[in-house]
């Protein structure tokens, strides 16, 4: 078959069309860019402090650590909002709680400040648990490609409320989750059971409410989309939950076809696990968590749960005493005992 000059001048040109195309969308559309370079974007944190007695590291951007779940890894993401450069001992008892409890997992602790202060956790717990990776991401790069770009932009989540840091953490986990695909864990968790076999996945905070303090989803779920989605029409500043717990109810609550609260277990591409897997302690009696109790392996006390959750914003100025018998310090011994020595070495407080 003969195939004249003007048709494949007119081949070669759409070819060439395409081409452009395709390089134009890997470029600039699609999840997981990272073409950006993170210093382009205005910065969250002021620039860290630094004094002659103190050395700070300072993060690489998680886009360039490439933690995509698609090469057969598992990612659980742990994140700082705030603009805070060294961690509390409970947030590293998390980490070390989940490395353990997860040695094949990459445990991502991903820091908006962008960096981190070195002292004696940073120099004993990182060189002893080698899949701890902390990283910082900026919100609007990992925010761009969700519905939820507009309220970080806008400032919106930092206007005329009494925690703009909740509210950025709220929006970063599910922009996260939604890019790389993975397990996201509050920081003031202790790690009960290991946690690689939980896909698209949550749980009731009590009878009516999801909680957002753990979920795991693979990159791009339809569910997260609709919870993103809510979130971005029903967000307010002031509201405490606006884009946590209120957006997961109200959208897996539509996605299931309006199961009844409390009682939903599954539904197409996802499923919900009972309250005692990931918030055994409800929240109105989190002082039970920190009060001395009978002695008792903490894994047979929570027989079927993941997680202890500590429920910070409530707890975080109540101290915990090292051989005071409370469930956080017998957690703590069990579960994150390199932290616990650490962080008593000078006092029985931590």
């Amino acid at each position: 078959m003969r195939v004249n000059k003007k048709t494949v001048l007119v081949r070669l040109v759409g070819a060439c069309v395409m081409l452009c195309i395709l390089s134009v969308f890997t470029t600039q559309g699609g999840r997981h860019n990272s073409s950006r370079p993170r210093d382009l974007y205005p910065p969250v944190c002021p620039p860290p402090s630094r004094t002659p007695d103190k050395r700070v590291f300072i993060l690489p951007d998680i886009f360039s650590e490439v933690p995509v779940s698609e090469d057969g890894g598992y990612n659980i993401f742990l994140l700082e909002s705030s603009c805070v450069t060294s961690l509390h001992p409970r947030v590293w008892c998390a980490l070390e709680s989940v490395a353990r409890q997860n040695p094949e997992a990459r445990v991502w602790l991903v820091m908006t400040s962008g960096a981190l202060e070195e002292d004696t956790m940073t120099t004993t717990l990182l060189p002893r648990y080698p899949n701890i990776r902390t990283v910082t991401a900026h919100p609007a790069q990992v925010l761009a490609h969700t519905p939820l770009h507009a309220i970080y932009t806008s400032e919106a989540w930092r206007a005329n409320t009494s925690w703009p840091e909740i509210n950025l953490g709220d929006l970063v986990r599910l922009g996260l989750v939604w890019e790389l695909g993975g397990l996201y864990l509050d920081s003031d968790v202790v790690c009960l059971r290991p946690l690689t076999r939980l896909m698209n996945t949550m749980a009731w905070q009590d009878r009516d409410t999801l909680g957002s303090g753990a979920f795991h989803f693979t990159p791009g779920h339809p569910v997260l989309a609709r919870i993103m989605d809510h979130a971005s029409h029903t967000f307010k500043g002031n509201v405490w939950g606006a884009s946590g717990p209120r957006a997961f109810t109200s959208a897996v609550h539509e996605h299931c076809g309006g199961a009844v609260a409390g009682t939903l277990t599954r539904c197409p591409d996802l499923t919900v696990l009972p309250i005692t897997s990931f918030y055994p302690v409800p929240a109105p009696v989190w002082r039970t968590i920190f009060i001395p109790q009978r002695p008792r392996a903490v894994s047979q006390r929570y027989p079927g749960s993941y997680l202890l959750h500590t429920w910070r914003q409530l707890s975080g100025n109540y101290p915990v005493i090292k051989d005071s018998g409370s469930i956080y310090d017998q957690a703590a011994r069990e579960f994150c005992p390199h932290t616990r020595i650490l962080a008593t070495a000078h006092s029985k407080t931590y």
